[in-house]
């Protein structure tokens, strides 16, 4: 247990399991200091208030993207609000966005496929506030993080609860989807433990909900309408042959900031 007079550098020496920048941090946002501060007061007393509460926020730390603690990510130079029932917007993510400003149609229609927080669909809509998007997911918590999200950046969004394409009408000239595609017994998920597993894992392989996207565009896509999905780095040759398989054709693959191609894109004929 931590004493009684314990000082900001001793709390800092005392989790030193945290990396340093995150140790800062949380000093930082409970002492209202910045971090520069931090670095520099090592002697500054802790009240007990002051150490209960960075001793609470050091194990959420431990167990949660700094997200969740902070409530909010940047994603394409937005500030979105995140917490335990979506997954953090990731940059490679961007990407989905970025082909979909620049590809699809004056005045179409878009489906953001599986939006967690509303992060593509708000990201487009704030850049292309001519195209009519909508956002579905299956999880009711999950859209209501995205419509406050959309709230919050003025995102004129038309929400539906649907598990993939079931409870959608029509076609969209645009699909942008980012699908649970890590295989179920990649170690991987056990990094990623805090964020929700509907979300993540996707099967054997990984590619179920991959391939249950592609099959089922097909059918709410208009002709020459655009699919664009992300996917693992290891999956872009199995992506692509079934995106072929399907009927897709000009199917492509974009890299991520990594340079690993984890994004495809086909279009109806």
């Amino acid at each position: 247990m931590s004493g009684e007079n314990e000082t900001l550098g001793q709390w800092l020496a005392r989790n030193g399991d945290l990396d340093r920048i995150d140790r800062e941090l949380l000093a930082s946002r409970v002492l209202n200091l910045t971090r520069a501060q931090v670095i520099a007061r090592p002697e500054t007393q802790l009240s007990s208030s002051q150490r209960d509460s960075l001793d609470q926020l050091a194990e959420r730390r431990r167990r949660e993207p700094w997200a969740y603690i902070t409530g909010e990510k940047e994603f394409f130079g937005l500030r979105l609000a995140v917490g335990p029932d979506v997954l953090v917007p990731r940059p490679e993510t961007e990407r989905l966005v970025e082909l979909a400003i620049e590809g699809a149609p004056q005045g179409g229609r878009m489906l953001d496929l599986g939006t967690g927080s509303g992060c593509i669909a708000v990201a487009v809509k704030t850049h292309r506030p001519d195209l009519r998007i909508t956002a579905a997911d299956i999880s009711p918590a999950a859209l209501e993080t995205a419509q406050r999200n959309a709230r919050r950046h003025g995102a004129d969004l038309e929400f539906v609860q649907s598990d993939w394409f079931r409870a959608l009408a029509g076609r969209f000239d645009w699909i942008a989807c980012n699908p649970p595609y890590i295989a179920d017994s990649d170690a991987a998920l056990n990094d990623l433990y805090a964020e929700p597993r509907i979300a993540l894992a996707g099967g054997p392989q990984g590619l179920a909900a991959v391939n249950a996207v592609i099959k089922g565009s097909g059918a709410h896509l208009k002709a020459g309408g655009a699919l664009a999905l992300e996917h693992g780095r290891d999956q872009v040759q199995a992506v692509r042959g079934h995106l072929t398989d399907c009927g897709f054709v000009s199917v492509q693959s974009q890299n991520d900031l990594a340079g690993h191609p984890r994004i495809s894109l086909g279009r109806l004929p």
